[in-house]
């Protein structure tokens, strides 16, 4: 809990609208200490909300919320905000179970516009409502989209623009230019800001109006510019700049560092995580074939691409917060002669699905795409849950989908990908390793498409089966003690591949029992486990299939090892599945044998 003086005091609208510039100063600073206090015990995004606390305090003195509505692009520098909101006695459980998100969310309270967590959205929205509104709301009803310069470098804020300024909509932009998105800037939008013309710029050419740029700590200032803007009935740009970790001196010396703590209430773990290995494989890779690149999409040091680009950084591209783009701009990579790796997260492939399928599969363009955060991902809730690739991608034809189980399994699915004349996706979950790969009685065997392997297998007669796909080996391997103990016993396969499968291997793989059980870290409805009973059920119809996935869509924020509780796919609750099908299979032995 935050025990200091400064956490237990009230900052409610109706306070704040009362204080001097002064004590504004004040209130701001000691926003930064309940920040600080709090994110370095629980952990949660510190140097963009320490960057963005006179902007909203500002926004908040000056506009009556909810009635004006301000739109968080992305939503990770929402904490100010929340505090202000009423929502100061719960933010020592910021992005814990039953706690408060970390992002807006509308649920939570009628201050949250719209829930957010993706990038470069919030224009669009703005833009939507004010449409909607009738001409007398809209001059009491003001509309403000916070968008920092990095979110500006998606494509739908640019459509955005594009639109608003011919339609003239009155919507503010509240531009927070830190120069940054989770690392440094990048491209020539950056670089068009640093030296911007007031007076003839990318704005002004899109119909905007455009003032700046001011300090964006400097409340008095940005008071009297909100001031202005309120009343202003054309589309507005307020550009401001601000410091990143602004008031905490390790964050302003290493903002990127802290961009998200862990902190010091969470366990810390000793093993390899799937980043690090993948970032370890990538480095190695690179340096044995000189036509190897690495693309990513402002996610550098989250995907492991960082590492890489530290001793290479001519073979990396970073071209902002353009998951679209990404993927065509690594298709002609590939056109060109190069091996393009495209590292992104699970979450936010989600916007380039037409690119994958007609600037990838269409062209039959050989290219690997790597899935961070493939699965459940702890602490940022349901806007960046991994769940979805799998029912996404399965489908495309030619694909070569993957999972791996290990780190070494991880390594050989990536150089194996290298060989290949096709589109290859890899995902792997935001977790560390369980099991070690001495774990293991026997070697693994080398990648087959379409075919797995045994993870635990003995001469024993079995009558079940469970398949696991990725990291959920690891919890079914967690799983056989429990059921042992129950006198249960399973072999353990893991899938490796999603798609294809080879239909002879598999039918003489699950032939030899009465029961099939699939796990997978992906969403149910539509998935591999459903997809694959819906294949060999008609083929096998002696052998019940199972599944366990993700059933909601829509987790919670919360630690890994409970949103595996959570959507029932840790050791305890494969065990219970088991039990449950192992009683029904003696179930149909007492009906057969009446």
């Amino acid at each position: 809990m935050i025990n200091s003086e400064t956490t237990q005091r009230s900052y409610s609208l109706e306070y704040i609208k009362k204080q001097s510039i002064e004590e504004l100063i004040t209130i701001a600073s000691d926003l930064r200490a309940i920040m600080v206090t709090s994110l370095l015990q629980s952990g949660g995004h510190l140097s963009s909300n320490l960057g963005s606390v006179e902007l909203i305090l500002a926004w908040h003195y000056v506009f009556d919320s909810p009635q004006d509505k301000l739109i968080f692009d992305v939503g990770h520098q929402c904490y100010v905000h929340k505090i202000l909101t009423d929502r100061l006695d719960k933010f020592s459980q910021i992005r814990q179970l039953d706690g408060i998100s970390g992002f807006p969310r509308r649920q939570e309270s009628e201050h949250d516009i719209v829930s957010t967590g993706h990038a470069s959205a919030s224009l669009g929205v703005a833009a939507g409502i004010v449409a909607g509104q009738e001409e007398k709301i809209r001059k009491k009803e003001r509309v403000t989209a916070l968008v920092g310069d990095a979110g500006l470098t998606g494509g739908v804020a640019f459509e955005a623009l594009n639109d608003i300024g011919h339609r003239q909509l009155p919507v503010i932009l509240l531009l927070n230019d830190n120069q940054m998105s989770i690392t440094s800037g990048c491209g020539a939008l950056h670089t068009h800001l640093e030296g911007i013309d007031t007076q003839n710029n990318l704005f002004t050419n899109l119909g905007w109006s455009y003032i700046g740029v001011y300090d964006g700590h400097n409340l008095a200032e940005l008071i009297e510019v909100l001031t202005y803007a309120k009343t202003y009935d054309r589309p507005l740009v307020i550009h401001t700049k601000t410091q990143k970790g602004k008031g905490y001196l390790p964050a302003e010396l290493d903002p990127i560092k802290y961009h998200g703590v862990a902190g010091s209430n969470q366990p810390v773990v000793e093993s390899l995580s799937y980043t690090q290995a993948f970032a370890n494989s990538l480095l190695s890779l690179a340096k044995e074939h000189s036509d190897v690149v690495a693309i990513t999409a402002a996610m550098s040091t989250g995907t492991g691409i960082s590492q890489l680009e530290a001793v290479m950084p001519h073979r990396c591209y970073d071209v902002g917060i353009a998951e679209q783009y990404a993927i065509s701009f690594a298709s002609g990579l590939a056109l060109s002669g190069k091996k393009p790796i495209v590292a992104l997260y699970a979450t936010f492939l989600q916007r380039a699905i037409d690119q994958v399928i007609h600037d990838v599969v269409m062209q039959q363009i050989s290219m690997v795409i790597t899935l961070d955060r493939a699965g459940l991902v702890a602490g940022d809730g349901e806007s960046h849950q991994g769940i979805y690739d799998i029912a996404l991608l399965q489908s495309l034809p030619s694909i070569l989908f993957m999972a791996p189980a290990s780190q070494s399994e991880l390594e050989s699915m990536l150089f194996w990908a290298m060989q290949q004349c096709t589109l290859v996706v890899i995902r792997f979950p935001k977790a560390h390793f369980v099991i070690n790969d001495n774990f293991l009685s026997h070697k693994l065997s080398p990648i087959t498409v379409g075919c797995g392997e045994y993870w635990y297998h003995d001469d024993r007669s079995v009558e079940i089966l469970i398949v696991s796909l990725g990291a959920m080996t690891e919890q079914a391997m967690l799983a056989l003690p429990l059921l042992e103990e129950l006198g249960i016993r399973v072999h353990i396969y893991h899938s490796r591949f999603i798609t294809p499968i080879d239909e002879s291997h598999w039918m003489d793989i699950l032939a030899r029992y009465r029961a099939v059980l699939t796990i997978e870290e992906g969403v149910l409805s539509g998935g591999w486990g459903v997809n694959f009973a819906a294949r060999f059920s008609l083929l096998l119809p002696k052998v019940s299939f199972h599944q366990l996935g993700v059933r909601t869509s829509f987790l919670p924020q919360a630690t890994r090892e409970e949103l595996l509780r959570i959507a029932e796919l840790d050791a305890t609750a494969i065990c219970s599945t088991v039990t449950t099908i192992t009683e029904e299979l003696l179930h149909q032995d007492r009906m057969n044998s009446v």
